[in-house]
């Protein structure tokens, strides 16, 4: 399968690209303005586009689909959700977005909290000067990604640049309440009956640029009841998040929605939740089956959020992909092992399994190599009391595992730790 991720340099198209590109039998092709930055990813082809122009821009998409033969295409940018809300192919390729109803909503903030205000708590907003009783107050574009041009405005003075000649603010801004407490994001998954599938609510600890660059996944009950309201009411499927802020009081309240995966969404991986992937099995109709383990990993510096001693890990298109060593996945297995951890080699490979370890350098890594037979589940091989990580990129040999060994695995796919 061939996708297309535009444009192809952003935070997002990083989280896309991580996701993806060492999924089997996916080509990940990228297209998009900033050419410096395309260097920084290894598409198998990243094609220029000349400034937005409607009918031109999406002429040069078609003939990037063509050309590349692409069978999905992703977007990576929310002005490129708006730009294409009312489209859903591009040439004979399908692009992966919602409904365009929840796309005006959801992309403009005052909409959102319009929209919201009778079914979930949303900021106090504020049309003109005179109704502002305290300062500070928090100014953000109304259509802007996370904290992109958001600040705390401290006195009267400091609003006058936003307001209009009769005390009103200028519609490209919303001035709110300011929420000082903790931000949390909401990553979810709704099916295609507009059904959440899976919610996981993280803390954001840093932010730059709009994106948490530290994260930790927490347990929430009343942000989970949020996202089926969100789901439901706006006919959502795929790959989706909102934000929340807590009041002076502690109170958490809706700030924005997001209509595909947060840039700090890969934290999901370490559960073992590839949001990236599901979207692309949605889209073909296959059945979803997806195991919500009960972690609470954190980034950054990466933390699973669970304690393990042994590391079961299969060989072909896992630990070796396309001929090489998964670096990222390497660099994990060394440092475990080098903190004490046991890494076992688990594999199906029946012809030259030895052979090829020794070629890539590895007979005397492993703690223990096991070999499956055809007619064997490696959940049957595994004979251990003690915690332990799976890794594999097959579904069905994770989910096998996973239900036999519960809380006591922590099953993860080849993806799990590239950043």
């Amino acid at each position: 399968m061939n996708i297309l991720v535009l444009p192809g340099t952003t935070g997002i198209a990083r989280e896309i690209f991580n996701s993806l590109s060492q999924v089997k039998n996916i080509q990940l092709f990228g297209a998009g303005f900033d050419l410096e930055k395309s260097l920084k990813f290894t598409y198998v082809r990243f094609d220029a586009l000349g400034p937005w122009d409607e009918i031109k821009t999406l002429k040069e998409v078609e003939s990037i689909v063509q050309k590349n033969n692409i069978n999905l295409i992703i977007l990576a940018h929310d002005e490129w959700i708006s730009n294409t809300k009312n489209l859903d192919i591009i040439g004979k390729s399908k692009i992966i977005k919602s409904n365009s109803r929840a796309i005006s909503i959801a992309l403009q903030k005052s909409k959102t909290y319009d929209h919201f205000r009778n079914l979930l708590p949303c900021p106090i907003v504020f049309r003109n000067v005179s109704q502002i009783k305290t300062f500070p107050v928090f100014l953000k574009p109304d259509r802007g990604q996370g904290s992109v041009g958001a600040k705390a405005i401290a006195d009267r003075d400091s609003l006058q640049e936003f307001l209009n000649y009769d005390g009103s603010f200028k519609p490209n801004w919303i001035i709110s309440e300011y929420l000082p407490g903790k931000e949390y994001t909401i990553d979810c998954f709704s099916d295609k009956n507009f059904q959440v599938r899976y919610v996981s609510a993280r803390l954001r600890s840093k932010i730059q640029n709009g994106l948490a660059v530290e994260t930790q996944v927490i347990h929430d009950d009343k942000l989970h009841e949020w996202a089926n309201i969100i789901s439901n009411e706006l006919s959502l499927k795929g790959a989706w998040f909102f934000q929340a802020k807590e009041d002076l009081n502690g109170y958490k309240k809706i700030l924005e929605i997001g209509l595909r995966i947060a840039g700090a969404s890969g934290i999901q991986r370490l559960k073992g939740v590839n949001l990236s992937l599901l979207n692309i099995l949605l889209e073909q109709n296959q059945i979803l089956k997806i195991i919500d383990q009960n972690v609470f990993p954190k980034i950054a510096p990466i933390d699973l959020g669970f304690t393990y001693e042994n590391i079961y890990v299969d060989f072909d298109d896992t630990l070796i992909l396309n001929g090489s060593i998964n670096k990222c996945l390497m660099s994990f297995l060394e440092d475990s092992k080098r903190n004490g951890h046991k890494v076992i080699l688990i594999s199906r490979n029946s012809s030259n399994l030895f052979a090829l370890i020794d070629e890539f350098g590895l007979i005397n890594f492993f703690s223990e190599i096991i070999r499956v037979l055809d007619n064997q589940l490696k959940s049957s091989m595994i004979n251990t009391d003690r915690k332990f990580i799976f890794i594999d990129d097959s579904f069905k040999e994770r989910y096998d595992v996973f239900l036999k060994y519960q809380s006591q695995v922590l099953v993860l796919d080849e993806t799990a730790f590239v950043r």
